[in-house]
């Protein structure tokens, strides 16, 4: 049997399907999805993005995993398959927040994680008795999973050797604005800190970026992590909250298991703006104090930014740009609220008659598709873009690089430099 994954890639404004050269790094739902596949079974693995997408390719099965840019790409490409007679099941964030609008493309779909569900449904295709709906009826305990698929993984298509990894899911918050804790559950699960070891010794790589929406999630397992990543001299990123600012032994422990930086979505600096999408743990009253606990010991930051909500007025543009010229972090990623299907924040925007429209592939970095309150919609994208070029200009670039720690100036010029070029077209390193 011939099992082929597909990552979509999304439309562009002209109706072009993006392509780019290089990304930062692998998509690990592809990979892993492949390594959840029984043992006998071909699989072939197209993230569209950075490869050709073969319509005619020759396989049995098609498995397409969707994020909601991705969604009208994704069901183009689920019809041109299913006019060959193709079987094709979908799964994925977007799929498990419109099931019925799936369906209208799909054999198959798979509601929530696959992990107890992908043996059978391969199962069932052999059988000739694929169901139209699997549901993930419980969340996985993150035991005794396989290693990914690295070896699938396409040569030349990303920016470095950075392979993705990944040692929890959930999240206990509920942000209005987000998907996770509708998709993965709002609590942490951890996998034994000795596979997430044996993965990253099995891919071959030392270089690696963990996918967690909080690597930091439970101080206690997070040094265990951290204090067995430090034999393997690597070189890792990943996601945290602002939250690891409290702990400077923390940060340090980081810094010495091979982190480099940290992605930390404070969102706004706003605080009345996180009120209004229930993001009331974040205390911008603190930013300062954490953001440099976390700088003196010995990392770098990405900030994660949204400019647009309720509460904000004309003002934020510069207050944004004050702040993070005053903090310099090595990166900043800067979006508009974006009403990912399925939230409470999407919710709130379709009872007061707000969401302009619902082309999905416009459901990305700084287009906005919802009427924002105190500002206009033209108002919002245009000065949110030209905020972001303003925070990758030259002088921007060069004293963020210089106020990073001890040794980190060079990497942060080079990525700073690459960053830049995605910006001023209006995009971000990822294609979201």
């Amino acid at each position: 049997m011939k099992l082929l994954i597909i990552g979509p890639s999304r439309y562009n404004d002209d109706g072009s399907i993006l392509k780019r050269n290089k990304v930062p790094f692998p998509r690990l739902n592809l990979i892993f999805l492949a390594s959840l596949a029984p043992k006998n079974v071909d699989v072939t693995t197209v993230d569209e993005i950075v490869e050709p997408l073969d319509i005619e390719a020759d396989c049995d099965l098609v498995a397409i995993t969707i994020l909601t840019s991705q969604a009208v790409r994704a069901y183009d490409i689920a019809d041109a398959f299913r006019k060959r007679g193709k079987k094709v099941v979908m799964g994925g964030i977007h799929v498990s927040a419109l099931p019925e609008e799936a369906k209208q493309h799909a054999d198959s779909i798979v509601i929530g994680e696959a992990d107890y569900l992908w043996e059978t449904i391969i199962n069932d295709f052999k059988d000739n008795d694929l169901k139209p709906i699997y549901k993930c009826e419980k969340l996985h305990d993150l035991k005794g999973l396989p290693i990914p698929r690295y070896d699938l993984v396409k040569k030349g298509g990303y920016m470095t050797s950075t392979l993705p990894v990944w040692a929890s899911r959930g999240c206990p918050h509920n942000c209005d604005f987000c998907t996770v804790t509708k998709f993965f559950g709002n609590t942490y699960r951890f996998r034994p800190v000795d596979d997430v070891v044996r993965d990253i010794k099995a891919s071959g790589s030392k270089r690696f970026f963990f996918i967690d929406d909080n690597i930091i999630a439970n101080r206690k397992y997070s040094e265990e992590l951290f204090t067995k990543l430090i034999p393997l001299k690597i070189r890792w990123n990943g996601q945290s909250t602002i939250n690891i600012g409290k702990f400077p032994e923390l940060c340090s422990l980081a810094s010495r298991s091979g982190c480099f930086f940290l992605c930390i979505g404070i969102e706004s600096i706003n605080q009345e703006s996180l009120k209004t999408v229930s993001k009331g743990q974040n205390n911008v009253s603190d930013y300062y104090k954490y953001l440099k606990t976390i700088k003196d010991n010995g990392l770098s930051v990405q900030l994660s930014m949204i400019v647009g909500f309720d509460k904000d007025d004309e003002t934020i543009f510069d207050n944004t740009l004050k702040f993070v010229s005053d903090i310099k972090p090595h990166l900043v990623s800067l979006n508009v609220p974006i009403p990912y299907p399925g939230t409470t924040f999407t919710k709130n925007l379709e009872n007061a008659g707000r969401i302009l429209h619902k082309d999905w592939s416009q459901y990305r970095v700084g287009k906005v598709v919802f009427k924002p309150k105190l500002l206009s919609r033209d108002e919002l994208e245009t000065k949110a873009a030209s905020t972001f070029k303003k925070l990758y200009s030259l002088n921007s670039i060069i004293s963020r690089s210089l106020a990073q720690p001890k040794g980190h100036f060079a990497p942060s010029i080079a990525t700073n430099y690459v960053a830049r070029k995605f910006v001023l077209k209006n995009e971000w390193l990822n294609a979201g």
